[in-house]
Parts: structure tokens; sequence; C-alpha cells
């Protein structure tokens, strides 16, 4: 499916939202927010080099929006110990490697999922691998 036909990624926000969306649908982030998560837990050592590319990927944002805001979190399809078995994005239809880029501390972000799925403060799906098929010639 091409983005501009896929309802989230359209580039017209009215085909996800309606064409009158109401304010009480959204939800705003005060910027020291997303500095808090940065500085309190997302305390990356990328950091250290890059301070002025490093932030939170957009869905630990959303992860910690959620766990801020609502009673109870389940989540899929963030990163996992397993995740080379898997393509990038949850939604790609064809298998992409995931990248790691200087401006998002990943691996710290998947450690950090997995403590919290441990003590319970969110529950973390995750998927085994999928078994290979084997070749019939």
């Amino acid at each position: 499916m091409h983005a501009s036909n896929h309802p989230i990624l359209s580039p017209r926000p009215s085909k996800y939202f309606g064409p009158n969306p109401s304010s009480k649908n959204f939800k705003m982030l005060h910027p020291d927010f997303l500095q808090y998560i940065k500085d309190r837990f997302l305390r990356s050592r990328l950091l250290q080099m890059y301070d002025h590319l490093y932030m939170p990927t957009t869905g630990a944002l959303m992860l910690f929006t959620a766990l801020h805001t609502c009673d109870q979190v389940t989540a899929y399809g963030f990163i996992t110990d397993n995740y080379r078995d898997f393509s990038d994005h949850y939604y790609d239809v064809v298998k992409k490697p995931l990248i790691f880029y200087a401006n998002h501390d990943m691996q710290l972000e998947a450690q950090l999922w997995k403590r919290l799925a441990s003590l319970r403060v969110l529950q973390l799906y995750t998927r085994e691998a999928p078994v290979p098929v084997p070749r019939t010639y």
C-alpha cells in the first residue's frame, strides 16, 4: 500500500481524523515533558557525542505519554531482544533491517521497555521469530 493511500500515513490528516476533528481527541505535550523524558528515563551515552542530535524515538515519547496519562498500557511493535528477526517497522510489507543512527538510542529504549514490563508497569507484547520454511525443489 502506498503511503498516500494509508490512512495514518496520508498527507491529508482529514483522511484519518475526519473532516471536523474535535480538540477533545488530541493531547498536546509540553516541551518540558519531552526534556524530562530525555533527561530522566532515556539518558543515553549518545548525549556525550551527539547532544544536538539525540532525542528519544517518537514511539518512546508516545509510550511515555501513555504511561503518564493511562491507567493501563500495553504495547506492541517496540524494539525487543530479537529485533534482527523482524522488519524495521511492524507495518512494513517487505522486511527492512533496523538501522541504528546517532539521533536515537533504540537499544537503551529496548532495555527500558523490558525493565518496565518486568516491573509490570506496562505489558509489552513480543513475538517469536518466524520459523524458516524449508525450500523444496
